[in-house]
């Protein structure tokens, strides 16, 4: 994939056959998150000659970079919707191209094309499939982000005085179907203590 876009591996570096240039790039990191994954990433990138430096900042300048949009690639979480929704122009539309949403800073008429058509269609089933599926196989092509790792699970921590459904929304933790439960409530201690947090997946 790399030698039809123009690579060719030369002294153990990735070069441009047109240009010369190597292959290299930068990471930005805020200092003192957790970037376990950065290193072994950095290591598989090495045997395909391509060269990523790590860079860490403090938090201010981090932010800073990160409005203005100076950096190569920065570690930011996605989170899909399982639908189509209105939420994708803040992340993908160029409309949005100077905030911190669009972190991959993704100016492409296209993209606004189907995005915009997307919140436009928004109730209509039969239109917004076909749009999200468009939007999708177009993002995947662009290769606009790398995917590293997900959680399955979600964690949530709540004092036991609340009932909720039997039925649980698939992709939502249905928190506005909860309800106060008086003879739940009444079971817990005055002081409420710690001891008493129900964690839940």
């Amino acid at each position: 994939m790399l030698k039809q876009a123009g690579w060719q591996i030369k002294n153990q570096q990735l070069v441009n056959v047109k240009t010369g240039q190597p292959f290299q790039f930068e990471l930005l990191l805020r200092s003192g998150s957790l970037n376990d994954w950065a290193l072994p990433f950095q290591h598989s990138l090495a045997r395909l000659g391509i060269t990523m430096t790590l860079r860490q900042v403090d938090s201010s300048q981090y932010l800073r970079r990160l409005r203005e949009g100076d950096y190569d690639m920065i570690p930011s979480l996605y989170q899909a919707m399982p639908w189509p929704s209105t939420s994708l122009q803040y992340v993908w539309q160029s409309d949005y191209i100077s905030s911190s949403w669009n972190t991959a800073r993704v100016k492409d008429p296209l993209v606004d094309h189907f995005v915009q058509q997307i919140v436009a269609h928004q109730g209509d089933e039969k239109a917004l499939l076909p749009l999200g599926q468009a939007l999708d196989r177009l993002l995947l092509w662009n290769a606009y982000m790398i995917p590293m790792w997900y959680n399955a699970e979600q964690r949530l921590a709540w004092w036991d005085k609340f009932s909720h459904p039997q039925i649980k929304p698939a992709f939502a933790t249905g928190l506005e179907n909860w309800w106060y439960d008086v003879n739940k409530a009444g079971r817990l201690p005055a002081d409420q203590a710690l001891a008493n947090i129900q964690f839940g997946p």
